[in-house]
């Protein structure tokens, strides 16, 4: 509907407007001491010129048959029809005043006459520029809710267009990732470029340290910059006051140059007494008890830098006990920081003391025996409850620690050891540490989940699923072509089956012919998980078929229609990807 059309246009009555107010200025300068209905009028048609003005401009920036309903718009009509008839009677008056000369005979018409008329215009003009008020507030009410409704499109064009950005990228995520998955498990390009990798490590044997009483620790590593060598030796003299015991600590740094390019970081050189287990300091340390210790130290029967028969120093007992405070005193007293103690305070799952250690100048990057760092102490010994330890992850990438995907000489990285014996929450905090869930062990080549399967973690089992996302794990084998149904009825891991067959597992998955790493009695021999649980044992395979039970799927061969009296099994479980024979390792 056209608003103005055959009516009056906006800018006619805008001109007639502006003329209405010119024409009562001009009456303001013929009068003297002009009647103030005049002024009233001046200033209501100045009103209405404002706001015409603001209406036609609202016209141009879009168009206003938009902005009404068709009542609204009748109801506009009706009132720029009314204000073109009031403004013209007004525009007709004001010139029959303008033309007559000033003269007395003019004041008395105007109180007996024109005052009358005036006034009646007054509220013609008046009712007009309340109607153009009411007018530009709707427009505005309804420029609004366009506005309004305008932002909430494009917010939703947005949104859609960052879902189908993100979705995109998280394909071809995992595109990448299934293509980037070689035997050789290489992760991100960080860990082949910055972080080492672990080479070898030699050591005295075990068998001729009691008879040499001596220790020596060469640990070698990698990045593709430069080869790095941690030293740590200990070697016995007697001297008149007992056995002492000089003690070497160093890092080295050599460059892949042309020439010779080396450094020597946190080097140490000491002499110190070797003290019994059973010593007074030693017990001190171990009960935690500074004021011991320290009247010890002050009576010169112990030193900061003492170390018993099994070369572990006074800080190491200290971090054993959780005793912050002795931790600092020693260090204060002069105990030196090896390179490896940090890996003690992890170990014990200690980190405050992890912090002092690390401002004491500890090494965040060393790498024990065996390619060990500090993140891989934190998981899988004896008396470590399964509580989260993302405090000391934090505080080691905290510190610049960056070998997160590194591993150990069984291809382990620390998210193998977290998917073994660690909970949900290191495994969220590891993979926004940029830890590879593709990481693969080099004997089957495991990624992180089979060692939760393996070793009974449900929880790190099924965040692994979720952290992972990929639809193509169901299908995920290992190097003997075992699937994770094969891995958990070898384990005797029957929690996971209801949810590795929810989740799709193939439950009639066959296995490679092998002889390594499989029960004697199925070597070289293609096996399904059932067939895996079967060489288990009676309960074992009776428990399997609960668990199918519980699943809804049902055995071929039922555990009562078997003779296990002349059944050839091995009845034991295992499969642990590290073990070099069937059976768990005690």
């Amino acid at each position: 509907m056209e608003v103005v059309g055959a009516v009056a246009s906006i800018v006619t009555l805008a001109a007639l407007a502006k003329e209405v107010w010119t024409l009562s200025s001009d009456l303001l300068h013929n009068y003297q001491d002009a009647p103030k209905e005049l002024v009233r009028i001046s200033n209501q048609a100045a009103l209405i010129c404002l706001e015409l003005k603001c209406i036609s401009q609202s016209h141009k920036s879009h168009d206003l048959t938009s902005s009404f309903t068709n009542e609204e718009a009748w109801i506009f009509q009706q009132s720029l029809r009314a204000a073109k008839t009031s403004l013209a009677a007004i525009c007709h008056s004001c010139q029959r005043h303008s033309s007559d000369e000033s003269r007395a005979s003019s004041r008395i018409a105007w109180t007996l006459f024109d005052r009358k008329t005036v006034e009646r215009h007054l509220q013609h003009l008046q009712q007009t520029e309340t109607s153009l008020c009411v007018i530009l507030q709707v427009i505005n009410i309804r420029a609004g809710i366009q506005a309004r409704d305008e932002n909430s499109r494009q917010n939703g064009t947005i949104l859609a267009q960052l879902k189908a950005y993100r979705d995109e990228n998280q394909r071809s995520h995992s595109s990448q990732t299934g293509a980037s998955q070689p035997g050789d498990g290489t992760t991100f390009q960080i860990d082949s470029l910055i972080a080492f990798r672990f080479l070898k490590s030699v050591a005295i044997p075990e068998s001729w340290k009691p008879i040499l009483q001596s220790e020596v620790l060469l640990v070698q590593s990698s990045n593709e910059f430069q080869n790095a060598y941690e030293l740590y030796a200990r070697l016995p003299f007697f001297w008149f006051w007992g056995q002492k015991a000089f003690m070497l600590s160093t890092s080295l740094r050599k460059l892949r140059t042309s020439w010779p390019n080396f450094q020597v970081l946190n080097g140490s050189v000491s002499f110190c007494n070797i003290v019994a287990v059973e010593s007074e300091v030693v017990a001190a340390c171990r009960r935690g008890d500074i004021i011991a210790v320290r009247d010890l130290i002050r009576e010169r029967r112990a030193s900061p830098n003492d170390v018993s028969v099994d070369d572990k120093s006074l800080l190491w007992y200290a971090i054993e006990s959780g005793s912050t405070e002795l931790a600092r005193f020693l260090i204060n007293a002069g105990a030196p920081v090896r390179s490896m103690t940090l890996h003690v305070a992890s170990y014990y799952r200690q980190p405050q003391i992890a912090r002092l250690l690390l401002h004491s100048g500890a090494d965040v990057e060393v790498l024990g025996e065996h390619g060990f760092t500090s993140a891989f102490f934190l998981f899988g010994y004896d008396r470590q409850a399964e509580v989260p330890q993302t405090e000391f992850l934090e505080i080691l990438a905290s510190n610049s620690f960056s070998n997160f995907n590194g591993r150990d000489d069984d291809g382990w990285s620390v998210l193998h050891r977290v998917a073994a014996f660690g909970t949900a929450a290191d495994v969220q905090r590891l993979v926004q540490l940029k830890a590879s869930v593709h990481s693969q062990t080099h004997n089957l080549q495991w990624v992180p989940i089979f060692c939760a399967v393996c070793f009974g973690n449900m929880e790190t089992m099924k965040e692994l699923w979720q952290q992972r996302n990929d639809p193509s794990l169901k299908d995920r084998i290992d190097l003997r072509g075992w699937n994770l149904l094969q891995v958990a009825a070898g384990a005797g891991n029957f929690e996971a089956v209801t949810y590795l067959l929810e989740q799709g597992v193939d439950l009639e998955g066959t296995s490679r012919s092998t002889s390594r790493s499989v029960p004697p009695a199925l070597r070289n021999k293609c096996v399904t998980p059932s067939e895996v649980a079967r060489n288990c044992g009676e309960s074992a395979y009776n428990k399997w078929a609960e668990a199918l039970a519980a699943a809804g799927r049902r055995l071929e061969v039922l555990p009562e229609d078997i003779d296990w009296a002349t059944e050839n099994v091995d009845g034991l479980y295992g499969g642990c990807e590290c073990c070099e024979e069937w059976g768990f390792r005690s």
